[in-house]
Parts: C-alpha cells; structure tokens; sequence
C-alpha cells in the first residue's frame, strides 16, 4: 500500500472513526510506509476495538516483531490463539516467531497442533515435514509425510514431497 492507497481510505474514517477493519488497514499501511508510531497506535486501537480480529492481531504482532517487540508480539499471539483457538494464521505466525527466535520446540508444537486442527489440510503435513527437513530431522520429515499419504491417500502433493525429501 502506498501512501496514494492510505488518502483513499482516509474519508472512510470521517464515519467510521472506531472501525477495527479500517484502523487495520491503515495500521498496515502506516507499516509499509514506516510510519512506526501511526501504526502502533492504529493496530492497537484496532486490537482493543476487536480483539478476536485475526487480521487486527496479526497487523499488531508484525508491527511489534518489526519494533523488535518480541516479547509483547509473543504475548499478543499467545493470548489470541486462547481467544480464536481452531485459528491457522495467528499459529502460523507464532511459530515463525518461535522459529526466529530460537524457541524451536514451541514451533514444533504449534505446527503439530495445526495437523491436529485441520487433520485433511495437506499444507499443513507438507509444512511441519519441510520445518523437520530444515532442522536436519528428515527422518521425523519422512514420517509426517508418510503419515500424510496414509491418511489422505488422494493428495499426490504429499507423494512428491515425500519423493522430494
């Protein structure tokens, strides 16, 4: 979004000063921009308007990851997975967190969870198994893909990440 995109949407404040949606869009857009402290406070707005607003969370944790917050993007991305428990997005983005920042078991566990959550959603098999490969575990990489092809024998994606690994 540039800085054009952000006086677009700007009128639609003029009503809707307290959307959480719009306050979100434009916190991102403020990202973008690197204009850090609009971003914060439209983010966090947004998240105290809406706190099981995936989007608003997501934009939030990213503006703190980017801060080098990571301690309160941990927090934020911990306490909404309590709020939106079957969320894909806010797992997804807490283990990366984890991930960066050397909590590997806490990413581990937050990918198998996934599997657990949508058990016929093959992107995630194909992620925890690549997440294995990438720590040099190919074995338990293996394992989750042939897992994968046993419970959902129709997904060739499965197959040829196996023949990949």
């Amino acid at each position: 979004m540039c800085s054009s995109d952000l006086k677009a949407v700007t009128p639609a404040f003029a009503n809707h000063p307290d959307d959480a949606g719009l306050l979100t869009i434009r916190a991102a857009a403020h990202s973008q921009l690197k204009d850090s402290a609009s971003a914060l406070t439209d983010a966090e707005r947004a998240v105290q308007l809406a706190p099981k607003n995936e989007d608003a969370v997501s934009v939030l944790a990213d503006i703190y990851r980017i801060g080098d917050q990571n301690d309160k993007a941990i927090a934020l991305l911990e306490n909404a997975i309590k709020q939106i428990p079957d969320t894909i997005n806010l797992r997804l983005q807490l283990a990366q967190v984890y991930a960066t920042h050397g909590q590997q078991p806490k990413a581990e566990a937050l990918l198998v969870d996934l599997i657990r959550i949508r058990p016929t959603d093959k992107s995630n098999r194909i992620r925890l198994a690549q997440y294995y490969a990438g720590q040099n575990r190919t074995d338990d990489a293996e394992r989750v893909l042939r897992e994968g092809i046993a419970a959902l024998p129709n997904e060739r994606d499965l197959k040829t990440s196996l023949i990949e690994l």
